[in-house]
């Protein structure tokens, strides 16, 4: 569960409405890759870098704090609407001084410029306001991203209550976070601690990890390309074994109904007993899952009608929980020449089945897809309305009239 005081939102920059928008500007930093050079992590005078020598007590780090600067402009920018309206009425654009050398400290440094906007814009009476990630660039977006989360987390409980979002202008970084904060989530629920409170080798540890999980989720993601070379020739191979005369239509729906049929006889796990019991599949429970026509699904058991839309094959593949390599096949039997995953959709599919973390049930995934994409996995069918009227029956008159 996401107990963060703000939303992440992707590629809303002068979109969404808001009160305030806050941007830091771009500032100079040396060769220190690490977000997280401090001067306690070094003991005396001896090994501390040059660029953290002159910093070394608590006066001059929060003096040093004091310079940031916040200069605040008023929207009167016409390209800047959406609709005639004007969709945020201020800009908040923060400097840091150009004397940081590297950024000293630079977590504490970025963490204070989010608790200074958050400050000013609660005291200006604000009640909105959307950060562009700030350093998202210089670091790495995990780092920032998680110095920001720290920092609005601390300060948000003890000022007055606004809308606070976070924005990301890249598709691959916010599918990313979104990863890092259910990575974050699952942390705090094994250990019922809290990340905030992590010394820096603990953030450092955790970073390192996380790494190691994108590392293996993207080495699956690439998998996708050899294996679909590798099951579409075995598919080619058994059809050239099958009756000479069936058409690979004919096949296609065979072989889709062989592994729905297979899904329906085979017995269900119950939550309650770690025994497998025999329980009720059917067809029917199936087009549930997936909220899709029993009859439709009715017929594909049967291998009647024609071959599924590759949209359909996916559902059904989702509801019925096939691994990577069973729902490679299933929906290659559709049609082995186009590869799988062949758009962004279903490579982001794809990115959510091969994620332990996340929930694999046909409803989660879809509304995830929608979140995304604005468009569910397959489209609904639109039913028509029965515009069919009986005809009145006369009565039959016996002849006499009133």
């Amino acid at each position: 569960m996401n107990n963060n005081y703000f939303t992440l939102l992707n590629n809303r920059l002068f979109i969404d409405e808001t009160d305030i928008w806050a941007f830091l500007n771009r500032f100079t930093i040396n060769p220190y890759s690490n977000a997280y050079d401090r001067i306690d992590t070094y003991k005396g005078n001896i090994n501390v870098p040059r660029h953290l020598k002159d910093w070394t007590g608590s006066d001059e780090k929060y003096a040093f704090f004091d310079k940031i600067s916040i200069k605040v402009m008023d929207n009167e920018i016409n390209t800047h609407k959406k609709k005639n309206k004007i969709t945020f009425k201020q800009y908040y654009f923060v400097s840091v001084p150009e004397n940081c050398r590297g950024i000293c400290l630079k977590t504490e440094l970025i963490a204070q410029c989010y608790k200074k906007c958050l400050i000013k814009a609660s005291e200006s009476g604000a009640n909105s306001i959307i950060f562009d990630l700030f350093a998202g660039g210089e670091y790495k977006p995990i780092q920032a991203y998680d110095i920001a989360r720290d920092a609005i987390n601390e300060i948000a409980p003890k000022l007055r209550k606004m809308s606070i979002k976070v924005n990301v202008n890249d598709d691959y970084t916010y599918s990313k976070l979104l990863r890092f904060e259910t990575f974050l989530n699952r942390i705090n629920q094994d250990s019922d601690g809290n990340t905030n409170h992590m010394d820096i080798s603990e953030k450092l540890n955790m970073y390192s990890k996380f790494d190691q999980q994108e590392s293996k989720l993207m080495l699956a993601l690439r998998e996708h390309e050899t294996d679909y070379a590798a099951v579409a020739g075995e598919i080619n191979e058994q059809y050239s074994n099958e009756n000479a005369e069936m058409s690979k239509q004919d096949f296609s729906k065979k072989m889709i109904a062989e592994v729905i049929n297979n899904w329906i006889n085979s017995p269900l796990q119950s939550e309650k007993k770690q025994k497998y019991e025999r329980k009720t599949r059917s067809a029917s429970s199936l087009a549930k899952l997936i909220s899709a026509s029993p009859s439709t699904v009715s017929k594909l058991s049967n291998g009647k009608g024609s071959v599924p839309t590759r949209d359909m094959l996916i559902s059904l593949a989702i509801g019925m929980e096939l691994d990577r390599e069973e729902r490679l096949h299933f929906i290659l039997y559709g049609n082995d020449n186009l590869k799988y995953p062949q758009n962004l959709k279903e490579e982001y599919i794809e990115e959510i089945l091969c994620d332990p973390n996340q929930d694999h049930d046909f409803n989660s995934v879809n509304n995830k897809v929608n979140e995304k994409f604005g468009e569910t996995i397959r489209k609904p069918v639109e039913r028509k309305e029965n515009t069919f009227v009986k005809k009145k029956k006369h009565k039959k008159s016996n002849g006499k009239e009133k």
